[in-house]
């Protein structure tokens, strides 16, 4: 091309390596992203920083809102309170890696999730490895790293939005359950100014994200909340003995001893005072009540919880133990 590289060089500065080039310079159409006009809002999963700016440097460029998350499972929290048009994750993350948030976006929302669209960041190496796991998690697009702008523009033109709303539709369904087969309970409202240092929470669940997820949300209802873990029945049983919690969250389906089990052992240990335990579980049917009931739970909520029905179930049954017992 008629060009050589040339230096500049000065002592105590440094060096300057350049090249000149001559080009000829052809008119094109512009791309036209017709798709993009019904994203508006997009979540980026990546542990890498760098990566995440280009990202949202290159959606801004679109007018495109974006949220940043740094791992999984605080991508999954975000998702708890937020509605996006399009996740674009990252498959290379520590702990959990992107196939693994996936799966559990496709378990924990059901049906809904299986239209949100996901677009997968990959390098080529894991091409063959990652084709039949993103046809069975409907992956819609994957895309190779590093990223080019068309073919991010591309991608997302591609994509197929429907308007799920995850967060919502799986609250609203619990909270009409539960006023369709109410437990009873007190429903005295929390005060704001509270100080909840003196209160203790027992989280049971053999599930590390659905433990963190209810963790993470009741410290921001509850700021300064004491918080208990259980990975199993027994190991509730043992830490309710000790500890003496205010109010307990129950998954029912653990190994060892379920919610269930574990409910009717702490009655049995119960004389002056009654812990109100609420039941974790993935069905909310007349079924799924009647065995809470049996077993001596007081109220229900479907998996993963949300912010909004957490927030009514601690104003429903918390305040009366706060006031009794601390």
């Amino acid at each position: 091309m008629n060009s050589k590289l040339e230096l500049e060089s000065k002592i105590g500065e440094g060096s300057r390596f350049y090249f000149n080039l001559s080009a000829i310079v052809e008119e094109g159409e512009v791309p036209i992203y017709d798709g993009l006009k019904s994203i508006n809002n997009v979540l980026i999963v990546d542990d890498n920083q760098t990566n995440r700016i280009i990202l949202q440097e290159m959606l801004q460029l679109k007018e495109i809102n974006s949220d940043i998350a740094l791992n999984g499972l605080d991508a999954l929290e975000k998702i708890q309170s937020n509605n996006y048009d399009v996740i674009i994750m990252d498959y290379h993350m520590p702990s959990m890696d992107g196939i693994d948030v996936i799966r559990q976006i496709r378990k924990t929302y059901s049906a809904d999730s299986s239209r949100q669209p996901i677009l997968l960041l990959h390098s080529s190496s894991d091409d063959e490895k990652l084709h039949k796991v993103c046809k069975e998690l409907d992956v819609q697009l994957k895309i190779l790293k590093p990223i080019k702008i068309n073919d991010l523009f591309m991608a997302l033109n591609r994509v197929k939005i429907v308007k799920a709303d995850l967060t919502k539709s799986t609250t609203e369904i619990s909270i009409k359950q539960s006023e369709i087969n109410p437990l009873g309970g007190s429903k005295e409202s929390l005060e704001s100014s509270a100080n909840f240092s003196s209160v203790k929470v027992l989280i049971v669940d053999d599930d590390e994200i659905n433990l963190y997820l209810a963790k993470s949300l009741i410290n921001q209802i509850l700021p300064g909340v004491n918080i208990l873990e259980a990975a199993n029945g027994i190991q509730a049983v043992e830490i309710f003995k000790k500890a003496n919690p205010n109010i307990i969250f129950m998954d029912v389906q653990m190994p060892e001893m379920n919610g269930y089990e574990a409910t009717i052992e702490i009655r049995n240990f119960e004389i002056d005072s009654r812990t109100p335990i609420i039941a974790l579980t993935a069905g909310v049917g007349k079924g799924d009540s009647s065995l809470c009931l049996e077993a001596g739970m007081d109220d229900y909520a479907s998996k993963p919880i949300k912010k909004v029905l957490l927030e009514n179930i601690l104003k429903k049954w918390l305040p009366v133990y706060v006031q009794n017992n601390t």
